[in-house]
């Protein structure tokens, strides 16, 4: 972390939200580890992936491509996302007060 050269405990990384969890060293075993990894796997995997996938893609392509260029594939993606039917169901489950069904499409 640049503004931060020297490093800082994860307690601070979690408190200004450089991360969102992190486990301490030497003290998680491999179960935690893995049971945490499972976890958000499965959250990712309940959400609106084809909205995520296109937000992985523009994050790759945006450490290759200059602002102008990221800026044009930005609204191009964002037009295959309002697409989707995950948006429907997004603004569906909003308004209706309740967890949303996405599907990936």
């Amino acid at each position: 972390m640049t503004p931060y050269p020297e490093g800082f405990r994860r307690e601070t990384a979690v408190g200004i939200g450089a991360v969102e969890r992190a486990l301490e060293l030497g003290v998680a075993d491999a179960d935690a580890v893995w049971s945490d990894s499972r976890a958000l796997a499965a959250r990712l995997a309940a959400g609106p992936t084809r909205s995520l996938g296109l937000s992985k893609v523009l994050l790759n392509k945006s450490f290759e491509t200059d602002l102008s260029t990221s800026l044009d594939l930005e609204g191009a993606y964002q037009s295959l996302a309002t697409t989707s039917g995950d948006l429907a169901e997004g603004m569906a489950a909003f308004t209706e007060k309740r967890d949303p069904r996405f599907t990936g499409r």
